[in-house]
């Protein structure tokens, strides 16, 4: 099983919070971390500076077709960040806690 992490932003926390439950229900992730970021980004041809909340989700690498289906079906934005960042190795136990998480999406 390889695990991996994805990373979205979110406008506010709400949002954040109803796509992570969403998420956590449908068992396509076992975890979030969530953190309020200031983001500085280009839109329409200018530059934007905003508060954002930053989420880091762990799962499966399997699973991050139907995580970032989730999140582009649901999220405020037009164009939602989804990003998979693949991981090196990860603690056996913590991995076997993370795939008991998502024993429905073997």
């Amino acid at each position: 099983m390889k695990i991996i992490f994805i990373y979205v932003t979110y406008p506010n926390k709400k949002s954040a919070m109803i796509l992570t439950n969403k998420l956590l229900n449908k068992k396509l992730v076992a975890c979030a971390n969530m953190s309020k970021i200031d983001s500085v980004y280009m839109w329409k041809n200018k530059k934007v500076k905003n508060n954002e909340w930053a989420v880091i989700y762990k799962t499966q690498k399997n699973l991050f077709t139907k995580v970032a289906d989730v999140i582009s079906k649901n999220h405020p934005y037009d164009i939602p960040a989804i990003m998979e960042i693949p991981l090196g190795r990860v603690d056996e136990k913590y991995a076997i806690w993370l795939q008991s998480c998502l024993t429905n999406n073997k």
